[in-house]
């Protein structure tokens, strides 16, 4: 027997397909709750060279504003020695949203400087996503990625100098690796490497909020910073600074 839909359940499925797709909320965006159980909001679809064609034209501020660490609500203070020297810094766990306010005096992009430690422990690079007053601004700063320091362990350590293992030719085997506890700067990048420059935020003045959301790892950050990265020099610039070095 051959089976025909009636005209009602028709319509009812036209009607269904026609609904626009709602996520989160508002259209475009998905809400995630953080530790604080307040959602946050992210536009996955939007991506950086979109976000910043719609900013084309802003002013790249000479400016450098350092976040206030003590004013960040969730985590907490911590202090961390390294070579004898201590240091306070605001740890972020493993699964925790720390966010800061900011005081921003003019608008126009920034970039984020960073001061993290890696600490001595873990093998896993560390993962964060950015928000921006609760908002992540594009695809891009959804996986960040921090890189730990690493150095060789070597077999035997003596006067100050580091002794590998060898086979019978005489040949360095390859050693084991470890961590290096250690303080490190960078300017926040796109993780795959297809963006060559530090990642920019468009800021208006006034009051914002910069958010470090967890994904892998807890961090202990040291410095937060709205500024712009240094140019590189050119080849010919670097020449010319560095004329006067010897040739090999």
């Amino acid at each position: 027997m051959n089976w025909k839909p009636s005209a009602r359940i028709l319509s009812i499925l036209a009607a269904t397909l026609l609904l626009p797709a709602q996520t989160g909320a508002a259209a475009g965006t998905d809400s995630l709750p953080n530790s604080s159980g307040v959602g946050e909001e992210y536009r996955a679809s939007s991506s950086y060279s979109a976000y910043l064609a719609d900013h084309e034209g802003a002013d790249n501020p000479a400016l450098e504003i350092a976040v206030e660490l003590g004013k960040a609500s969730g985590g907490e203070a911590a202090a961390v020695t390294v070579d004898g020297g201590t240091r306070t810094g605001w740890l972020t766990g493993e699964e925790e949203t720390v966010t800061w306010p900011v005081t921003v005096p003019q608008s126009g992009f920034y970039q984020l400087k960073l001061t993290y430690y890696t600490g001595g422990e873990g093998g896993s690079s560390i993962e964060r996503r950015l928000l921006v007053d609760g908002v992540q601004p594009y695809e891009e700063a959804g996986s960040l990625s921090l890189s730990r320091i690493w150095r060789d362990i070597p077999a035997e350590e003596a006067a100050g100098e580091r002794r590998f293992s060898t086979d019978r030719q005489g040949n360095e085997r390859l050693p084991g690796q470890e961590t290096v506890p250690a303080w490190t700067e960078v300017f926040l990048r796109e993780s795959s490497g297809m963006v060559a420059d530090p990642l920019r935020i468009y800021l208006t003045a006034g009051e914002h909020t910069l958010s470090l959301v967890s994904v892998r790892e807890s961090l202990i950050v040291g410095g937060l910073t709205l500024c712009q990265s240094p140019e590189p020099l050119s080849y010919a610039a670097y020449l010319e600074a560095h004329r006067d070095a010897p040739a090999t």
